[in-house]
């Protein structure tokens, strides 16, 4: 998927990525709430991330094929990856509340 030059490989790498991202920061964010952390003396307890946090953290994960796709010069997949990014980046705005304080 990430060896080839087209628009639909850089969609579904577009895609996938976050999906993935998606899962991965969940379960931290799950598995680690009520978790303490010790730092400089200090005790902190970790509350987890809300929704809109883990779909950015998400959507970040699309830098990784971006990267693979610049560094072979793949500029059509390069161009694919930004229509999922894009349709993230909606979806975020409505989760975060945003949306709504814009209009």
């Amino acid at each position: 998927m990430l060896n080839k030059d087209t628009l639909l490989s850089g969609i579904i790498s577009g895609f996938l990525f976050p999906a993935f991202g998606f899962g991965l920061v969940y379960a931290i964010s799950y598995f680690g709430k009520g978790t303490h952390l010790n730092l400089g003396g200090s005790t902190f307890q970790f509350a987890g991330f809300d929704n809109a946090s883990i779909l950015l953290f998400a959507l970040c994960f699309n830098l990784i094929p971006f990267q693979i796709f610049r560094s072979r010069r793949f500029d059509d997949a390069m161009r694919g990856v930004v229509f999922p990014t894009f349709i993230g980046m909606i979806a975020w705005l409505f989760v975060s509340g945003w949306f709504s304080k814009l209009f």
